[in-house]
């Protein structure tokens, strides 16, 4: 093998190895900001969880976003003395699905979701 395809493997290698880092970083920012947030705002889980199983009982299946954004649709349409207003990250979507069905059983299995890419997740952060 000649000098020059040593360094572009080298170059590929490091840059891929370099990618999934950080992914992997990006991936535990957001477990660790899921993780406070749910902390901080344990109401949140509790209305989503009330919403959902509404749903469950007339035998309607949704996905989380679903819920997420009835309940933004709610709390802006709520009187606030925050002038940020509520605030709730997308990227909590999955996070928030499992954690409910960790935590609920009788939820276990209701929410339309997808693999979760992120590492070392295993079903809730915020125990």
């Amino acid at each position: 093998m000649s000098d020059d395809e040593d360094q572009e493997n080298l170059r590929d290698r490091d840059g891929e190895g370099a990618h999934k880092r950080d992914k992997e970083n990006r991936n535990d920012r957001v477990g660790r900001r899921f993780a406070e947030y749910h902390r901080k705002h344990p109401w949140v889980q509790e209305r989503l969880v009330a919403m959902a199983r509404r749903y469950k009982a007339a035998n309607r299946r949704r996905g989380i976003r679903f819920f997420l954004e009835i309940l933004r649709h709610e709390e802006f349409m709520a009187p606030t003395t925050d002038p940020q207003g509520f605030k709730l990250n997308n990227d909590w979507c999955s996070r928030y699905s499992r954690q409910i069905e960790k935590d609920h059983p009788d939820m276990d299995g209701f929410f339309l979701k997808r693999r979760l890419r992120a590492v070392g997740f295993e079903g809730g952060t915020a125990s």
